[in-house]
């Protein structure tokens, strides 16, 4: 990471994020919030268990991503509603 991605991992670090998770909020708020979603931008117990529960790759949560956005465009998917637009859902979606 360079620059400022350092800084923001940094910051999802201490906000009690672990590395695994901290790469994927990254990924998720570069991929999704910019198509509509909700970026994580705070700490959440149940978002860091569900980021450890799953032993995903991240070139897999980029695809997650990826299809999700796809689903929110198409307007066919729960990730529509305002609830539904967070990474919490991808994750719990794709289990």
């Amino acid at each position: 990471m360079k620059g400022n991605g350092r800084w923001r991992a940094r910051r999802f670090q201490r906000l009690g994020y672990d590395e695994h998770a901290t790469r994927i909020i990254m990924l998720y708020n570069e991929i999704c919030v910019p198509a509509g979603f909700w970026p994580v931008d705070a700490y959440s117990e149940q978002l860091q268990q569900a980021l450890s529960t799953f032993d995903w790759q991240l070139a897999e949560y980029r695809e997650m991503f990826l299809e999700a956005v796809e689903e929110k465009r198409g307007g066919e998917s729960g990730y529509t509603t305002p609830r539904g637009a967070k990474l919490i859902r991808i994750v719990w979606n794709n289990y």
